[in-house]
């Protein structure tokens, strides 16, 4: 078959795909999903109403969240959940296309529909409950591909974005704002107006007891004990307990070791690859040192394995890498699809295959930019157009 009929297979899978989340949510709006307590959390913000802090179940999102997803929580749970499932649907698709075109720009269309089809496993649960993580990892894929052309606001805009949706992007603001200035100086009044969006609550005394919550909710759960799936939980579940201030200590040497990789690829490699280096490294370090890693937060794997496979098959001709590094893309969605092989792969299989990426793909991808093939054949640049859409 020719590869035009392959491209035209994939995209009808991928809108298939999308058209069956949309009937979902709109069918049963309230069976596996979070938007109902989404809903629920902008009404309390907007009636000045205040819970008490839960540190197991919280909502742990920046107050600026329930004023953004505002307009999805009016439009009742059915079809303001369609509505934001449908957002997410499509900042996946266009960070799928942005990264196609930056790393394969010879066979854009093969690769992006390699990237769509790779991500659809993982993709597949967090757009059925609704979860904010979709379109946190698309803004940060998204914010990682502006840098890449040197789109300074848009990359601000995007990972400001990320990170009023939810505060696990603070990862992506340090590492791509301290490693490109102009970035970081451009996240910094975004950052302001994020932080004070909440106050168009007129009972500001309840916005800044709203801050006061969130903190000390935040800082109550991390220690807490839980069946999530980072590197620290994967450890106990084999028998290897680790205590909490040791990790501790090593998430934060780790941050640092990342944040030095950062730099190094920024220096020695191209922009596009150096961009897609720092959007891998927090991709890694947020799945395997958050403490409240969740099995959906593996669609973060996907968005950074997937266009790294397409590379590999369509740009590389390196097909045997290829198939590896799609499997790593794929593996995570699947774990949850029986009882079966959620009772034995759960917890643990989703951190060895981010570690496996991480030394396999990361590491030398960050360090040399040969493994690129930049120095054989350096890639066509894509054309900027391309990416403003």
């Amino acid at each position: 078959m020719s590869h035009d009929h392959w491209v035209r297979v994939g995209l009808v899978l991928w809108i298939v795909f999308g058209l069956v989340i949309g009937a979902l949510a709109l069918l049963w709006p309230f069976t596996r999903s979070l938007t109902p307590d989404y809903v629920h959390a902008v009404i309390d913000f907007w009636l000045s109403r205040v819970e008490p802090p839960d540190a197991a179940e919280g909502f742990y999102y920046l107050p600026a969240s329930r004023v953004l997803f505002s307009p999805f929580a009016f439009a009742g749970v059915a079809v303001g959940g369609l509505l934001w499932r449908l957002f997410a649907y499509g900042l996946l698709t266009l960070a799928a296309w942005c990264w196609a075109n930056l790393l394969a720009p010879q066979c854009v269309p093969r690769a992006f529909v390699m990237i769509l089809v790779l991500m659809l496993p993982t993709s597949a649960g967090v757009l059925r409950n609704g979860q904010f993580d979709a379109h946190c990892w698309a803004l940060m894929a998204l914010g990682a591909a502006a840098v890449a052309i040197g789109g300074w606001w848009r990359a601000a805009s995007a990972l400001g974005l990320a990170l009023a949706l939810k505060p696990t992007a603070i990862v992506a603001v340090l590492l791509i704002g301290v490693t490109w200035p102009p970035v970081g100086i451009r996240l910094l009044p975004i950052i302001i107006a994020t932080l004070a969006i909440p106050y168009v609550n007129p009972n500001w005394t309840y916005v800044e007891q709203l801050y006061a919550d969130w903190l000390g909710q935040l800082l109550a759960a991390l220690p807490h004990a839980g069946r999530w799936n980072d590197l620290a939980n994967a450890f106990s579940y084999l028998g290897y307990a680790i205590p909490y201030e040791l990790m501790t200590v090593i998430r934060i040497i780790a941050a640092i070791v990342t944040l030095a990789f950062a730099l190094v690829a920024a220096r020695r490699l191209p922009r596009i690859e150096a961009a897609f280096v720092v959007l891998m490294l927090t991709a890694v370090y947020l799945l395997l040192f958050n403490p409240r890693t969740e099995g959906s937060s593996y669609v973060g794997l996907a968005i950074v394995a997937a266009p790294i496979a397409a590379r590999l098959a369509l740009v590389e001709q390196r097909r045997g890498w290829s198939a590896a590094v799609a499997a790593l893309a794929i593996m995570p969605g699947l774990i949850g699809l029986t009882a079966l092989s959620l009772r034995l792969f759960n917890l643990w299989l989703d951190p060895l295959l981010a570690s496996i990426f991480l030394v396999g793909v990361l590491i030398p991808r960050g360090l040399s930019s040969s493994v690129w093939g930049i120095g054989a054949s350096p890639p066509k640049q894509p054309d900027r157009w391309q990416l403003r859409g």
